[in-house]
């Protein structure tokens, strides 16, 4: 065990994990921290079966970028504060819940429940971007049209009228007119 430090390699992307006795625990959890700093990329980590510690459990969320985590088999109880931060590893595309024989049927609905508000949360946050896109863009577009009929008004203003009012068409000439809109 003193020598796991060695399979560290920063391309590491998978690590399975089985049982821990107690007498190893020291030096497993040096390799765990090492891991956790070395290797911030890991995309797969499999935690059973076996005894695990759970420190290890709650380490394992310091690997922001994991795709699978898996519990398999474990002799340890989840908390719902454990699977709610579960659900924030925004890389996470697969949970495996395995709790061997004992009763963790609730905790594998918990988990798969907050899976889905996650997701829901997400969908949430992308719409709500969306809808602010499109209210800037439709600023934008209203922005635009104002100052398109500030120019028209104010070319109308400065055109110049004929003696009955009319406006000067572009093109005929000025002796025409008697004066401008300004006059």
């Amino acid at each position: 065990m003193d020598y796991l430090d060695l399979f560290i390699t920063p391309s590491l992307e998978a690590i399975e994990i089985m049982g821990v006795s107690e007498d190893h625990f020291d030096a497993f959890y040096s390799f765990f921290t090492t891991l956790a700093d070395e290797v911030p990329g890991l995309s797969s980590l499999i935690l059973g079966p076996g005894p695990i510690p759970n420190i290890v459990m709650g380490m394992s969320l310091k690997f922001s970028h994991l795709q699978c985590l898996e519990f398999v088999n474990i002799s340890t109880s989840f908390n719902f504060d454990f699977l709610e931060n579960i659900g924030r590893l925004e890389s996470l595309q697969s949970l495996t819940v395995d709790m061997g024989n004992s009763d963790g049927g609730l905790y594998v609905s918990r988990a798969s429940d907050l899976m889905r508000t996650r997701l829901e949360r997400e969908r949430v946050a992308k719409e709500a971007r969306q809808k602010e896109i499109e209210e800037e863009r439709m600023k934008v577009i209203q922005e635009t049209r104002i100052k398109e009929l500030e120019e028209q008004l104010r070319k109308v203003q400065e055109a110049p009228l004929y003696s009955d009012g009319s406006i000067l068409a572009a093109g005929e000439p000025k002796e025409k007119c008697e004066g401008s809109a300004h006059s």
